[in-house]
């Protein structure tokens, strides 16, 4: 660090817890930020198996009146029965991409492709105690020719919105729903049920005309902040609130 003393006179609040450096995994390492976490909550959930638990999520931000917000959201839900939710599927895609010196090459190396499933499976299961094949994309055989090969080819959606994350997510994939009485909307959110779904319909309409991804209002917040309080990598916020 003493390389950039120069540069953190003014930095003692980011600089003054730095013992714990060599279990630091980044580069250049200089010390922390804070940044300050509230909690909100608690949301009553109901698991398929017919269980349910009462959840906090811990917000990172610096913006008033979200934490808030979630709250009034949780109570809404909690006095109308709670959220339900199923998660569909969870898997994590790579685009690798094969460079070959001509066509008859690489159409050959995709037809083979599908035949390399065992082993590629195998080869998969052994990098990981988790990971496990469920989709099969070209690997490297030697013989084809292959004149280059680039470990992503930005077909993968990470880290960035895109169609390709609507019609097959990366990560995991869940639904929830809850339903809100007219009751509960006028006692907890000053609105009648009515209105609010006008108003839903409305911020629809209104995303499609700008050719928005997803029907949400804001999520990003939300889940930019948990990723942040929980140490997740808060750049996969750009696909992760599509909500659609």
């Amino acid at each position: 660090m003493a390389k950039f003393a120069h540069v953190l006179l003014d930095a003692k609040h980011i600089t003054e817890r730095v013992k714990d450096a060599p279990e630091i995994s980044i580069e250049n390492f200089i010390g922390y930020t804070s940044v300050p976490v509230g909690l909100a909550g608690p949301l009553l959930i109901r698991s398929p198996d017919g269980t349910s638990t009462r959840a906090y999520a811990p917000i990172a931000t610096t913006e008033s009146a979200i934490i808030a917000s979630c709250s009034r959201g949780c109570k809404a839900l909690n006095e109308s029965g709670g959220g339900q939710f199923h998660v569909l599927s969870e898997a994590m895609s790579r685009s690798p991409v094969f460079r070959f010196s001509c066509t008859e090459h690489a159409i050959g190396f995709a037809r083979r492709v599908p035949g390399l499933w065992d082993y590629i499976a195998k080869t998969a299961k052994s990098t990981s105690r988790h990971a496990r094949l469920v989709k099969l994309t070209p690997n490297i055989e030697m013989e084809l020719h292959i004149t280059g090969v680039f470990i992503e080819g930005n077909m993968a959606p990470d880290k960035k919105p895109s169609w390709g994350t609507v019609s097959s997510p990366r990560g995991v994939e869940v639904v929830t729903w809850a339903s809100l009485s007219d009751e509960v909307c006028r006692a907890v959110l000053k609105c009648k049920a009515e209105d609010l779904y006008h108003f839903f319909r409305t911020t629809q309409e209104g995303g499609i005309r700008k050719g928005q991804f997803g029907s949400n209002i804001n999520v990003a917040n939300v889940i930019t902040g948990i990723f942040i309080a929980t140490g997740q990598d808060a750049a996969a916020v750009l696909k992760g609130p599509l909500a659609t």
